[in-house]
């Protein structure tokens, strides 16, 4: 059997998260690198620091 192929695809903007969607069912293992950590959705980050919102 044939090794699968690899595809690092380079940040995660709109056009890394595009060719990882366009290569969703291609049989190749992706790699998606990026300089940036978005774990953390900035906009609710100080209510929920706060206690002005419960975290469930």
């Amino acid at each position: 059997m044939a090794e699968q192929a690899q595809v690092v695809i380079l940040g995660g903007g709109f056009a890394g998260m595009g060719a990882a969607v366009k290569l969703k069912h291609a049989p190749v293992k992706i790699t998606l690198i990026d300089q940036n950590d978005y774990h953390t959705f900035q906009p609710l980050l100080y209510q929920l620091a706060t206690a002005e919102m419960e975290f469930d």
